[in-house]
């Protein structure tokens, strides 16, 4: 990218060249990567999904969709969709390493979570005691909440049966 009619024109081809390198992290098949127009667009999209997350679970943009588990006739997963204002769904490969990276994944879980656990509970009786639902949650979660406390007190919260909610880690 030419930057010599930038202002800051040293400080942002530092910024470019950093992320071009932080994005060879974990890839030991490259020595270089140049900050082109497709690392662009994934830097103004991870961007996006960073300073957005809070709003959009806020005003409930990021929504639970259940999927029945396979081999299980009583169990769904709650897998997490985020709907953005326009209405189109941003998938969840797109936006969770995102999360992941920056360490804002739990807020995502724990949101899927307090939804389930709220459908769930306005749930009859025999359905709550003959079904389950499992919810993902990022092993990052593990070095960021006390898991075991907020686990059980979202539950408790809700009042959900034993063996109802089954956790996942991805």
């Amino acid at each position: 990218k030419d930057v010599k009619d930038d202002p800051l024109s040293i400080r942002t081809a530092i910024d470019m060249a950093k992320y071009a390198c932080d994005s060879l992290r974990h890839q030991s098949n490259f020595l270089i990567k140049i900050y082109d127009n497709d690392l662009e667009q994934q830097r103004i999209y991870e961007s996006y999904v960073i300073n957005n997350i809070d709003d959009a679970l806020r005003k409930g943009h990021i929504q639970p969709y259940y999927q029945k588990v396979v081999n299980a006739s009583d169990g769904y997963e709650a897998l997490s969709r985020w709907i953005t204002e326009d209405g189109s769904i941003i998938s969840p490969a797109r936006f969770i390493p995102v999360l992941e990276s920056n360490n804002d994944i739990y807020k995502v879980d724990f949101y899927i979570l307090r939804q389930v656990c709220s459908a769930f509970s306005k749930m009859p009786e025999e359905f709550k005691n003959s079904h389950f639902v499992s919810v993902n949650f990022s092993r990052i979660d593990f070095d960021i909440v006390d898991m075991v406390k907020s686990l059980s007190s979202t539950v408790e919260e809700y009042d959900i049966p034993k063996g109802s909610i089954i956790f996942e880690i991805t």
